[in-house]
């Protein structure tokens, strides 16, 4: 079952916009939500929310050098005030799937060719259906890890990874994937690499 993001989406204007201002009113289930996007929006270019949309922080720039300033934020529930939420002012865009797809088409691109590299069949339907995701596991982006350096140089086998991870991000909040298969992926892309040894490099070079 697909995630009720409706707190947080009921917040966003007609233009998809969401900008935090000072005494704005917000339930609790939109603070939970509205947090968590945040977060994950800073330490990536998009946050994952459902029915494969994902929310981008316009002054991400802004916002990470700590020079916008700071509102308070009422949480209430049943006109009951709850308490207040002190963030930095920051300005949210929704980001449709069809952006989304177009935003990391060129990354996904490469896993799509190693899905294919290494006969697996449904790569073709990736793409579009996060049904499919649930084939996906950690064992199956540690080889795609594995596969990159024989094509990309280090500077760009993140984003390509990164492009891997975002879709299983949006797979789980429909439920295609468990938290812990989640955070099994997210193991896999970020656990040290292990070292050839020179022994088996000569070898496989002779």
């Amino acid at each position: 079952m697909s995630r009720d993001y409706t707190p947080l989406l009921s917040l966003f204007q007609e233009d998809g916009t969401l900008t935090l201002t000072h005494g704005m009113k917000i339930s609790e289930a939109a603070r939970r939500q509205l947090e968590e996007v945040i977060d994950d929006a800073i330490s990536s270019p998009l946050a994952a929310i459902s029915g494969g949309r994902a929310v981008e922080m316009v002054n991400h720039d802004e916002y990470f050098d700590q020079s916008t300033p700071f509102v308070h934020i009422v949480v209430e529930e049943e006109e009951k005030i709850l308490g207040t939420l002190t963030l930095q002012a920051c300005v949210l865009r929704l980001v449709s799937f069809h952006e989304v797809i177009e935003r990391l088409k060129d990354a996904f691109e490469t896993f799509e060719l190693f899905l294919f590299q290494e006969q697996i069949p449904f790569h073709r339907a990736l793409r579009r259906n996060l049904s499919v995701w649930q084939n996906v596991n950690a064992a199956l982006i540690g080889k795609y890890r594995a596969w990159l350096p024989r094509y990309f140089a280090d500077d760009k086998q993140q984003d390509k990874l990164q492009a891997a991870r975002f879709y299983c991000q949006l797979a789980a909040k429909e439920d295609y994937l468990s938290e812990d298969a989640l955070d099994a992926i997210n193991e896999a892309i970020h656990k040290p690499l292990p070292r050839r040894s020179k022994k088996s490099a000569r070898s496989k070079r002779g």
